[in-house]
């Protein structure tokens, strides 16, 4: 399984469900409802049934069972919340996540990033 958190309008996403195909289940996870909505319609055009769509923010991946997860795709994830959830997020990643997984997290720098120094480092 994997999963793309902040995933919009799903680009990663389908690339994602293309990797997968129908094996494996890829979670998709946004709190824009509309995003979801256009994911999802992108994805019933392409047939890609293996996609489950939530709205939801990523500190509550509870539809997610534990160690479930081979890869976690949080692609400005963290730049995008306020920094007192990131410890939450973070704790939803490591729950989720096969012991031997992956995350890709990546994160802006900068004025757009709402991380402070102390958590770069």
């Amino acid at each position: 399984m994997v999963a793309d958190l902040g995933c919009g309008p799903g680009f990663f996403t389908l690339a994602l469900a293309e990797c997968v195909r129908t094996e494996r289940r890829a979670y998709a996870v946004d709190m824009d409802e509309k995003a979801i909505q256009a994911l999802e319609k992108k994805a019933d055009k392409r047939g890609y049934h293996s996609i489950e769509a939530h709205v939801s923010s990523a500190h509550n991946l509870n539809f997610i069972k534990d160690r479930s997860v081979d890869f976690i795709l949080a692609d400005g994830l963290l730049c995008s919340m306020a920094p007192q959830q990131h410890e939450a997020v973070v704790e939803e990643m490591k729950r989720i996540l096969k012991p031997n997984g992956l995350i890709y997290l990546k994160v802006a720098r900068g004025p757009r990033s709402y991380m402070k120094k102390a958590e770069w480092d």
